[in-house]
């Protein structure tokens, strides 16, 4: 790009020059750091760079160089109320500075062109380099290759670079150039930008507060777990002859030698499909291969949960930072990471490393049938909008007895509930008899008995799939908007019934960030631990005020207003550790 200039800050002079350059900014300016890695909480990480810039100029200052310059910048930056400071990840940039020990800048002045362009363009991909390849310059990825073929010839890293080294820092200025050009060109709906943009800050705040963790209880649990995983390893290699349990190549040649025929494969590599559903069949054909589906299925669960939450726990300091990715999900949900804390698996033996605060309880507090409820909604299903106005009880025994009167069995309940869940995901009756473990037929059965009793739900997919198909055709793009004014979009026909999911888990997300805003502005938003899904953990003193709290909390929370039937929330606490929620209520 020969349209730009960038200065790496090294003299006094340059600095001077830089601060005057600051003190002229109106309308915004970006923003951008190098760091040594990606764990912003280790005690070995550090913050080498950090970058501002417009359009067509960027200055990139060395931290150990002129440190105190970029603390004049950021204060200069939070003093002016008419300006704007815009990030690609906010988030990361915000904890390296912060650890960096560089003043705060105001959170309504942050702007963050990955949460914009997410607005904007749901169904793309959303890194800088291709966001710009497609809306700035076709090399606008150039100076990551150059940089990448410099570490290859010198070995350097992220944190043995030379900071003066002119491929490194004209690829740190050049990135907030394409921020600023980025910026420019997206012009994202204000409501819906102006909520994701103060959720964000709001879990800015609680990545960096983070869990605490049991370690003692960890160790054990992940010793336990570790023993379990060797010693039926060793009965699959005695018993079965698979050397290693994880290969599933061995595991596939030795169902094969048993008589097994799959009749799935993974695109990439041909090989035979072994998920969940391929081993819950074996285990319910019995025999040999039942039997080493048994052992398979509990090996894979706790050598993962060991390896993906257990180690993870065990690497820190007492307190693990898990990343709030507000609009990571293509529904608009956060997802978390490291852990991944949103697929923690049906039992509290995970969710018991978690504690509370010092002095505190913690109390988890989630939405009531979320998505039942917009769906009933949406579709305008009166007898089930009554139901909600009503007596608001269990939803899957009020299907139940609309469908079978009121000796429904049990089973009948389990079936419901998985259709009601699984419908969203427009699940054709194979894939839910295999989810709910009966036969297709009684599975069809169900669905023509739903779609009796409840006709409008039906007309509500339908439609989605109409609107969303023809505005695929007419644009490109097949669109439909959450209760939060969001789009969520598609780019293929084989994908429009995916909307269906879109719009439902999007408008739920939509209703716990805006819960979450209404908290924050009644001084109550750094209490929260964690999202999930449609829950909320909550740290709150110990006693009579963290009773209170969590009572003002829940009706913050409940929404009776946005949807024609209420939205709201059970109420889980207090609890000493976060795995007995999961035991009483689920």
């Amino acid at each position: 790009m020969d349209d730009v200039e960038i200065t790496l800050v090294s003299t006094l002079a340059e600095c001077a020059e830089f601060l005057a350059w600051c003190e002229e900014r109106t309308g915004y300016v970006a923003c951008d750091t190098e760091t040594t890695g990606l764990d912003w909480w280790s005690e070995t990480f550090a913050c080498r760079l950090v970058q501002f810039g417009t359009r067509d100029r960027a200055y990139v200052i060395p931290v150990a160089w002129y440190g105190r310059c970029i603390s004049q910048a950021l204060s200069l930056f939070a003093a002016n109320i008419d300006l704007d400071v815009v990030f690609h990840n906010a988030p990361y940039d915000i904890h390296v500075l912060q650890g960096a020990g560089f003043p705060p800048l105001r959170e309504d002045q942050v702007r963050d062109t990955n949460l914009i362009h997410r607005l904007t363009n749901p169904a793309s991909f959303h890194s800088l380099k291709g966001i710009s390849r497609g809306l700035v310059d076709e090399q606008a990825a150039d100076g990551q290759g150059l940089l990448k073929a410099l570490f290859n010839k010198y070995n350097f890293t992220w944190a043995t670079v030379p900071v003066e080294h002119p491929i490194y820092w004209g690829y740190a200025g050049l990135d907030v150039i394409l921020t600023s050009r980025v910026y420019d060109l997206l012009d994202p709906p204000e409501v819906a930008s102006d909520l994701e943009h103060a959720y964000q800050n709001i879990m800015i705040r609680a990545e960096t507060r983070g869990m605490r963790v049991d370690m003692e209880y960890t160790r054990q649990l992940a010793d336990e777990w570790t023993n379990d995983c060797t010693v039926m390893a060793q009965t699959i290699r005695d018993t079965f002859g698979i050397e290693n349990p994880a290969s599933n190549q061995m595991v596939e040649a030795a169902l094969r030698e048993m008589g097994w025929v799959p009749t799935e494969f993974t695109e990439k590599s041909g090989q035979a499909k072994l998920d969940k559903a391929v081993f819950a069949r074996l285990q319910d054909f019995g025999g040999p291969r039942g039997e080493l589906a048994s052992l398979l299925v509990e090996y894979n669960r706790k050598s993962k949960w060991v390896s993906t939450y257990l180690n993870r726990f065990l690497e820190s300091d007492g307190v693990v930072h898990p990343g709030v990715n507000t609009m990571e999900a293509k529904t608009g949900r956060s997802s978390i990471t490291n852990p991944p804390m949103q697929t923690l698996p049906h039992t509290p033996h995970i969710r018991n490393c978690i504690l509370p605060w010092e002095g505190d309880d913690l109390w988890a507090i989630d939405y009531r049938g979320q998505e039942a409820r917009i769906v009933a909604a949406y579709a305008k299903e009166e007898k089930m909008i009554e139901f909600f106005n009503g007596d608001d009880g269990d939803i899957h025994s009020f299907v139940g007895r609309m469908l079978y009167g009121e000796a429904f069995t049990p089973e009948q309940r389990d079936n419901i509930k998985t259709y009601n869940f699984a419908s969203l995901y427009r699940a054709g009756p194979a894939k839910l008899a295999v989810l709910a473990g009966v036969p297709e037929v009684e599975m069809q059965r169900l669905i023509d008995d739903y779609d009796r009793a409840f006709p409008a739900i039906r007309r509500f997919f339908r439609t989605i799939d109409d609107l969303g198909g023809s505005r695929l055709r007419d644009s490109g793009e097949g669109f439909v908007k959450t209760l939060g004014g969001r789009k969520v979009s598609v780019l293929l026909d084989d994908d429009v019934y995916c909307l269906t999911n879109y719009v439902i888990q999007g408008s739920g997300a939509d209703v716990l960030k805006q819960a979450v805003v209404r908290l924050d502005a009644a001084g109550l938003g750094d209490y929260i631990v964690l999202p999930v899904h449609d829950e909320l953990l909550f740290s709150l003193p110990q006693g009579p005020r963290g009773v209170g709290l969590a009572v003002e909390i829940a009706e913050l929370m409940t929404d009776r207003t946005s949807l024609s039937v209420p939205l709201t929330v059970d109420v889980t606490g207090p609890l000493s550790r976060w795995g007995e929620a999961y035991e009483e209520s689920k």
